[in-house]
């Protein structure tokens, strides 16, 4: 019988429900069972030791100090649009919560700069495919009105984000604009983009990157050597 659990049991679970089975029919039959010797339970005991499993290394989360650890990166080596469009991503999913959907397809156009007594800042209008199907469902439901304003109006309102200007080294109005000098003033593309073949600084005017990569890019700058402090 052990070298019948050692060949069919692929789990420690597995060769339990096996060694219940194999007991209820022994003391169903008024005999003892065999699952109770010596010999079976220092199996068991090696069964478990080889199935131990292996703890769970979870990802660290995203921090202010994790932030500033990437900011300086900026500082001390290189920029490459890697490195760029990792960090502004960074902060701007942080700052509104958002995933990778919501950031891949903006583009030059859905940033506004704007100034006026209270302030500067950005409106940025978000494109992705949650706002896509919220514009939808408002245009099916335009005729329903919600405290004087239509769904559509408030829905509208929901898919824009303010960029404010703050000042000091955290501020993300000024990372953005650094962010847009660098790309340059002819890219009208993806704020994502993918570099052009054969030049790792050039943004491509139409491809942006997908998730995969960005998690690459993320893995990238996280395997840097600035110490987060």
């Amino acid at each position: 019988m052990k070298r019948e659990f050692e060949f069919n049991s692929d789990s420690v679970s597995t060769a339990y429900i096996h060694l219940s089975a194999v007991g209820y029919f022994y003391r169903r039959n008024g005999k003892a069972s065999l699952t109770e010797t010596a010999s079976i339970k220092m199996y068991m005991k090696g069964l478990k030791r080889k199935h131990i499993a292996t703890p769970v290394t979870r990802a660290l989360a995203m921090s202010k100090e994790i932030l500033r650890a990437m900011r300086n990166l900026l500082k001390e080596t290189p920029p490459t649009l890697v490195l760029w469009r990792t960090i502004w991503r960074a902060h701007i999913e942080f700052a509104f919560m958002l995933r990778h959907d919501d950031v891949k397809r903006l583009t030059r156009s859905e940033l506004t700069f704007e100034e006026n007594k209270s302030g500067k800042f950005i409106r940025m209008k978000l494109i992705g495919n949650r706002c896509i199907l919220k514009n939808w469902l408002a245009m099916s439901l335009k005729q329903l009105y919600l405290g004087g304003k239509t769904i559509m109006s408030k829905l509208n309102r929901k898919n824009e984000k303010l960029i404010t200007y703050t000042g000091g080294e955290s501020c993300l109005y000024t990372l953005t604009k650094e962010y847009l000098n660098f790309l340059g003033p002819n890219h009208k593309g993806s704020l994502q983009p993918r570099c052009q073949a054969g030049f790792p600084n050039q943004p491509d005017p139409v491809k942006y990157i997908g998730y995969t990569l960005a998690l690459s890019d993320l893995r990238k700058v996280s395997n840097s050597n600035v110490a987060i402090s």
